[in-house]
């Protein structure tokens, strides 16, 4: 192994393991107008600058994506050339998003109000372009948890365990790396100054992965905007992938889970093959109410000096009021374990089976206890029974 071999060797270790500063940014000679991304076994990733402004993404020196900004600075579109095109015209309150697939089937138009909330907090790591690599499952965004394990590293978790470490080397470059140490992926944080009326409207998020497979994404969602479009540069591929968001408000009777988890909308997402055809199909999105949930109000009843004496159900139950759910039900609807198994539901269904992941109570109503308890009854006592 030579010198150079050695180096790199050494590096990617340590890169690996998260102990390293960032580096590997490599700025051709004339810095203004180009800079170059690369890393080992990834593709070479080159941003052209026209007036100080993206103008181009090139990966492995193929024209990737083209962006078009008005001279205000808002951006107008950015398009994959002969795969795709997505536009943003500001109107009023709204940006509105168009998306159309080159010789699809179908296009998206909608107005996306600017004045809505986005959904959540800035999506941690998008893993659609190495999902099967993965083996994830289709709704991989539900069993991954993210844990930041020391400054810029992150590690990605599946029912437990580890399958990807995301190393951050600058501000606006991160690399995804298997649970062995192989580089998989950029995420990268495009260098576009966006303004106030699109914030958070444009997306600014590209991932490109070593088989060259990108998908470019808002950093969050909002309602009824496209949220990512996914594609590859192979022209024997020309299917693309897009989603856009559909937001629930307020959330119906119905949709109401435990412990404040609500249906807030749903992903819906289409492939477009020009030549094989065209499919939709879709995933709701649970959230908490808001996300995360506000802290419990204080208990103003005095005689403790202000403290709050509020048990966890009253708590919950609390946050049913303040954010307008209906129906609110009872604090004695909250049952831990132990209320829960006195209830004599554990006898038709365990509470673990009962409850969603990570929460400690359950809402039960007594009329689902007395139903189960009178269905039990009949199915001793009635005529089958009987005859047996």
């Amino acid at each position: 192994m030579n010198r150079r071999d050695k180096f790199l060797a050494a590096t990617f270790l340590l890169l690996l393991f998260c102990h390293v500063p960032a580096f590997a940014l490599d700025p051709l000679a004339n810095a203004s107008a180009v800079r170059t991304i690369a890393f080992h076994n990834l593709p070479t990733v080159t941003y052209d600058v026209i007036q100080s402004r993206l103008s181009a993404v090139r990966v492995d020196g193929h024209v990737a994506l083209l962006v078009v900004i008005s001279p205000d600075g808002a951006i107008q579109s950015i398009e994959a050339p002969g795969r795709w095109s997505w536009s943003f015209v500001i109107g009023g309150r709204n940006l509105h998003h168009r998306l159309s697939v080159v010789g699809g089937h179908a296009q998206y138009d909608s107005d996306v109000p600017m004045d809505a909330p986005q959904l959540g907090s800035e999506h941690p790591v998008f893993l659609d372009t190495v999902h099967d690599e993965l083996g994830l499952p289709e709704v991989w965004q539900r069993t991954t948890t993210v844990h930041a394990v020391g400054a810029g590293c992150d590690i990605v978790d599946l029912s437990g365990s580890t399958i990807l470490r995301v190393r951050q080397l600058s501000d606006d470059v991160r690399i995804g790396f298997s649970a062995t140490g192989e580089p998989l992926f950029y995420d990268l944080r495009l260098p576009v100054s966006v303004p106030d009326a699109q914030s958070g409207g444009v997306p600014t998020r590209l991932i490109v992965s070593r088989t060259r497979r990108m998908q470019l994404a808002l950093p969050a969602p909002r309602p009824s905007a496209i949220t990512s479009v996914m594609w590859s540069p192979d022209m024997a591929l020309r299917g693309v992938t897009y989603q856009h968001f559909v937001l629930e408000m307020p959330p119906r009777a119905g949709t109401i889970h435990s412990l404040m988890m609500w249906q807030c909308g749903a992903y819906y997402s289409c492939y477009d093959d020009p030549t094989a055809g065209y499919t939709c199909w879709w995933q709701d999105q649970y959230c908490n109410s808001p996300d995360p949930p506000p802290p419990p109000p204080p208990d103003t009843g005095g005689g403790n000096g202000g403290g709050s004496t509020q048990t966890p159900q009253q708590q919950q139950r609390n946050l049913y009021v303040s954010n307008g759910c209906s129906p609110v039900p009872d604090a004695s609807q909250f049952l831990d374990r132990s209320a829960y198994n006195a209830s004599g539901l554990a006898n038709y269904f365990s509470f673990d089976a009962f409850k969603a992941a990570g929460n400690d109570y359950v809402i039960v109503d007594q009329g689902l206890v007395d139903g189960l308890a009178a269905m039990q009854s009949e199915l001793d006592t009635g005529p089958a029974a009987r005859r047996g």
